[in-house]
């Protein structure tokens, strides 16, 4: 593409940007240049908002001559959360970490109306929808934050299972018992005990991003193919059905066990296990915890992989109504966009039509 060609689709991108309205032409022109790398580039520049400057707007437009200062605001805000998360932690002798506090501060945009809930050993579920608030009862004590929760069980505490369940539209933070951080992707479930004795054992379904602390005690993840032994280190599952697995590390070692076999895995490396058969492969790119940073990413996937997890991160249902078995995408935008917006963008390519008719997405 021409220098002049490129200026002039900045232009009317600025322009649609801006509501205006523009002739048939030049919206041809950039539907055309969305097959162009750097396209989603500049369509992410729109997704940044400049806060403060958003704040100036409002401020003057409510109280013409009085101002707040919003970093003030927002430091106030700040520390008032970090004083009741001190105020409500257990009194125990360790005390949550800075990384904890902020795990717990933390907002991730909810999609859908569910909520994750956790279920206790005697069958009870908890909805975790009251930030702020304390689980004392069947053998848990527990923080709950704006989207999280941590654990914090004695060690000499009988052993009780729990389930935490996170309903499709939904992330959500776990701390275990150890101090080992879980973020789980919406549709997931992790089983673990309330507390640790000799060994540290978590169960997954779903998909999960696990920061393992080291304590000397042996840490292993159970999916529904294998099981990860580690010991301390950072790495992404995922395994929302009990065909596929799909592992990548990024610091530490691992190994993988599935049925009487055995891989050795090192940062870098990512596994893939369909059915029987498991392959090893040097990952080429961070899209399997973008989306732990709030991203959707998918790297030549089919279409069907795509809304798939489109599926899971809107709480929507997709309906083919025609064979697209051939189409593959690429690509990286914001989940806190609607499913809408993201449509429009998959839409620009041409490849399909499609309709949505309230949580349908139909793919015609």
């Amino acid at each position: 593409m021409k220098q002049n060609d490129k200026n002039n689709i900045d232009r009317t991108i600025d322009s649609i940007e801006n509501n205006e309205e523009q002739p048939t032409p030049h919206l041809e022109a950039v539907r055309h240049y969305w097959h162009f790398e750097d396209v989603s580039k500049r369509i992410m520049q729109y997704e940044e908002i400049n806060v403060a400057k958003a704040y100036h707007y409002f401020s003057h437009a409510i109280h013409p001559k009085r101002e707040w200062n919003i970093w003030k605001i927002a430091a106030a805000i700040a520390a008032a959360i970090i004083v009741a998360v001190l105020f409500i932690y257990p009194n125990h002798t360790q005390q949550p970490s800075q990384e904890i506090k902020t795990m717990l501060a933390k907002k991730i945009p909810v999609l859908s109306d569910s909520m994750p809930q956790i279920k206790l050993s005697n069958g009870q579920i908890i909805a975790l929808n009251q930030p702020n608030t304390q689980i004392n009862q069947q053998g848990i004590h527990a923080i709950v934050g704006n989207s999280s929760i941590v654990i914090n069980t004695e060690e000499d505490s009988p052993v009780e299972m729990l389930e935490l369940s996170i309903p499709r539209g939904c992330q959500y933070q776990v701390a275990l018992p150890d101090g080992s951080i879980v973020t789980l992707n919406s549709g997931s479930k992790l089983r673990f005990p309330n507390t640790f004795k000799d060994k540290r054992n978590v169960i997954l379904t779903g998909e999960a991003y696990f920061d393992v602390k080291k304590d000397g005690r042996p840490f292993s993840v159970t999916c529904p193919q294998g099981t990860i032994y580690v010991k301390g280190t950072t790495f992404n599952i995922k395994t929302y059905n009990s065909k596929q697995t799909y592992v990548t590390l990024y610091t530490g070692k691992v190994v993988y066990e599935s049925q009487g076999q055995t891989v050795s895995m090192k940062p870098g490396d990512k596994l893939i296990q369909d059915g029987v058969n498991i392959s090893l492969q040097h990952a080429t790119t961070e899209e399997d915890r973008t989306w732990k940073e709030g991203l959707i990413s998918f790297d030549d996937e089919s279409l069907t992989d795509v809304m798939s997890d489109i599926e899971r991160i809107y709480d929507v249902h997709v309906i083919y109504e025609r064979n697209v078995d051939d189409l593959r995408f690429s690509g990286i935008c914001k989940r806190n966009q609607s499913v809408e917006s993201f449509m429009q963008i998959m839409g620009l390519t041409e490849e399909f039509e499609y309709e949505i008719q309230g949580k349908n997405i139909i793919i015609k």
